[in-house]
């Protein structure tokens, strides 16, 4: 019963800003996407952020589609989605749970410049901050992630 709990909290304390602020000339802020530096994309899919959640026993996947058409051929409900920690190859897989069902996001509709989240197991805390990973769903792979 606790699980859910856990889950709904940790999803919903996940959902942060993707917005930075850096300096324009003149002096002025304004808001810049922090994946606008990142090279993270492929297939119509770009990779915002994996970070920490739940004191590291989860990996948190943000992602936005840039490209409807291949986007849809990818993420289905169908698709297996997992992360690969590049150093040890080892598989982290999307947790099934029996109330919940899978922790993970997929788009519905045709929408575009959303962001959505994936969930991935962590539990023995082998994946740290500063590692890179990867990312497959379905055979498309997003490489050298660094996790936040």
């Amino acid at each position: 019963m606790l699980l859910p709990a856990a889950v709904f909290l940790a999803i919903c304390g996940c959902a942060g800003s993707t917005q930075s602020v850096v300096a324009k000339a003149g002096g002025e802020l304004a808001a810049a996407p922090k994946e606008a530096a990142k090279g993270w994309e492929s297939n119509g899919i770009r990779v915002v952020r994996v970070g920490r959640a739940m004191n590291g026993m989860m990996l948190d996947l943000r992602y936005r589609i840039t490209d409807l058409a291949q986007a849809q051929k990818v993420l289905t409900r169908q698709a297996n989605m997992v992360l690969i920690d590049q150093q040890s190859g080892r598989v982290l897989a999307v947790p099934n749970t029996a109330k919940v069902g899978k922790l993970r996001q997929i788009p519905n509709e045709a929408t575009k410049d959303r962001l959505f989240w994936a969930f991935f197991n962590n539990s023995d805390l082998r994946v740290k901050r500063g590692d890179k990973v990867t990312w497959k769903v379905d055979g498309v792979a997003i490489e050298d992630i660094v996790v936040e």
